[in-house]
């Protein structure tokens, strides 16, 4: 059933949370029309925020810790970033040879961020993400950690989660529209649009 958001801030935008569509895309209702949001990306935007702010992320500690292998390349990214894999909220310890152990995940309401994550911050952090390059390195190394972190497209996120999600979005002082990669956040479709799509002229 439809989910009402928590009464509107003065600015904020009354919205009403109908569904999701393939795990990925929600779907609101807002005074004026819909608001399509996508998982991943409002996620990331959130994470981002809260890292060059907070400069940490939240963790999970893990009760049985789970075993990841890592290329030469991934070992020496950790080496050198291992301040900010800890940030992201990776607890990382050597098993042996090119095995680690995962004793911690970065985690949010109601879920964390997969093992895999890892291999692919490390990857990108490789790759040239790295704090000690100027001019942006710092929100470039944010967006890797966030974008990593963040729900996935099919993960399963719980109506609660939704709306905490959303209010966050629409509290902060500025709109948020896009992810820190430019991706779009939520797209705004207006009652008027809706009626010229269905050839509408009133009522």
């Amino acid at each position: 059933p439809p989910t009402r958001l928590a009464a509107p801030a003065k600015g904020r935008p009354r919205l009403t949370l109908l569904g999701c569509v393939g795990a990925l895309y929600w779907i609101a209702e807002s005074d004026d029309g819909l608001v399509l949001v996508d998982q991943h990306a409002a996620s990331e935007r959130l994470l981002y925020d809260a890292l060059l702010r907070e400069g940490k992320l939240a963790r999970q500690e893990l009760v049985e810790p789970i075993t990841i292998h890592l290329t030469t390349t991934q070992r020496t990214a950790l080496l050198a970033h291992a301040e900010a894999v800890h940030s992201a909220g990776f607890t990382v310890e050597p098993f042996g040879g090119d095995a680690h152990r995962l004793r911690s995940l970065p985690s949010w309401r109601g879920g964390r961020a997969r093992a895999e994550g890892l291999n692919a911050l490390l990857d990108e952090l490789a790759a040239g993400a790295r704090p000690s390059v100027p001019d942006g390195a710092m929100e470039r190394t944010a967006a890797s950690i966030a974008c990593h972190a963040a729900i996935r497209a099919g993960d399963p996120v719980s109506p609660g989660e939704m709306s905490r999600i959303l209010g966050a979005l629409y509290e902060r002082a500025e709109a948020v529209y896009s992810c820190p990669h430019g991706r779009p956040v939520l797209l705004q479709i207006p009652r008027s649009r809706l009626d010229r799509w269905f050839l509408r002229s009133g009522p």
